[in-house]
């Protein structure tokens, strides 16, 4: 079979989602499928994936003009690949529901192209693409557009679910594959406490909550809890939230490690006890995949995503928003023995092998686009 990927992959862009792609895409190559993935941070390449090809292709977007010529430039340079690649490819896969996948769609509208389209929303909330397609100026027009010409959305959260239905998006299928992660055969050991360890994974803006995050960590050790915080990832609010760090008397106990790899990231959790995601929307965090996999507790906020897979077996759940509730799942953390931290880590490596391995995630988006093509 032979897939058109819409979306960036690590390393050229490190995010969860590029992550994810990443992901599928060699698992796809891996069981022979022609793989091509156009995005707007790749290189025009070839790479060789465990003995297969997969072609790169840029879609090029101009820097001058503004907001709306950049989008139209993206749009025409999208357009342009997926009319050169028409007769070359059986179906084409989007990650988000946004740009790549209103192109498509409109392509496919108008008879340009016309094979089948599947896509996958990325976030649920105030920055989700179901609240974009809600507010945005031809957004009704742009929810038929997608729900005729879509032959399946994928859905990977109940929040991204509801608010898709609520505005009336609604394709010929929805699926649930959930995004998926390379499960480590055992989970890594435990580093001793105390210190209670806590680690931060993804962009700093507003959307993660790391600003919550200090200001619990700092009354986490006021209330004389022995914490230090390691936070990972790059992103506007970065020199903002190192100034509250300062501000709030923590900077000597939290690391700022910025953008790291994905074995960096790997190796960051595994010394870490805690891995804490207080997000004010999210959908289904790659790197809280990467710590549960890990076989680390988690601390995360009720988004919709992987908080529902987290009781107190395993982690603890905070509301949207809630910095004293953050406070209070650290302190209760700081009062658990190695042992009983291990036993959480247990737990949740299981729910990351039952639930989430990317192996059935590949052989799931297979059997879609198999169903949908008729090719096997």
């Amino acid at each position: 079979m032979k897939i058109f990927v819409i979306g960036n992959l690590t390393p050229y862009v490190l995010g969860g989602a590029e992550q994810q792609a990443r992901l599928l895409v060699e698992g796809w190559a891996a069981r022979g499928h022609r793989i091509y993935v156009a995005g707007s941070a790749l290189p025009n390449t070839d790479e060789a994936i465990k003995h297969f090809s997969i072609t790169c292709l840029r879609i090029r977007v101009p820097k001058r003009f503004g907001r709306l010529g950049r989008g139209l430039g993206y749009a025409a340079s999208l357009a342009v690949l997926l009319f050169r690649y028409r007769n070359k490819i059986d179906v084409v896969y989007c990650r988000f529901l946004a740009e790549g996948a209103v192109v498509t769609a409109f392509l496919k509208s108008i008879g340009i192209i016309s094979v089948p389209l599947v896509a996958c929303p990325a976030s649920g909330g105030g920055g989700g693409e179901g609240e974009l397609l809600r507010t945005l100026w031809g957004g009704g027009f742009l929810v038929k557009l997608l729900s005729r010409q879509c032959d399946v959305i994928n859905l990977i959260s109940e929040q991204i679910e509801k608010e898709l239905v609520n505005i009336g998006v609604s394709p010929a299928r929805w699926a649930r594959v959930p995004n998926g992660v390379s499960v480590s055969r055992i989970p890594a050991p435990f580093p001793r406490v105390p210190p209670l360890k806590l680690i931060f994974v993804g962009g700093l803006r507003r959307q993660k909550g790391v600003d919550l995050l200090l200001q619990a960590v700092a009354e986490s050790i006021n209330s004389g809890v022995n914490v230090e915080l390691c936070i990972v990832g790059d992103g506007p609010d970065r020199e903002s939230l190192k100034i509250l760090a300062r501000e709030l008397g923590v900077a000597d106990r939290t690391k700022f490690l910025g953008a790291v790899d994905n074995a960096g990231i790997s190796f960051e959790i595994s010394s870490c006890h805690v891995f804490v995601l207080p997000s004010r929307w999210e959908g289904m965090s790659n790197a809280a995949l990467e710590a549960i996999s890990a076989g680390r507790p988690v601390i995360v906020s009720d988004c919709g995503g992987i908080d529902r897979f987290v009781d107190p077996r395993v982690g603890w759940v905070i509301g949207l928003g809630d910095a004293k509730g953050l406070s209070s799942a650290i302190q209760r953390a700081s009062v658990l023995t190695h042992s009983q931290l291990s036993e959480m880590g247990r737990q949740a490596h299981e729910i990351a092998k039952r639930e989430f391995d990317i192996v059935n995630s590949i052989t799931a988006y297979l059997t879609i686009f198999s169903e949908i093509t008729k090719i096997d």
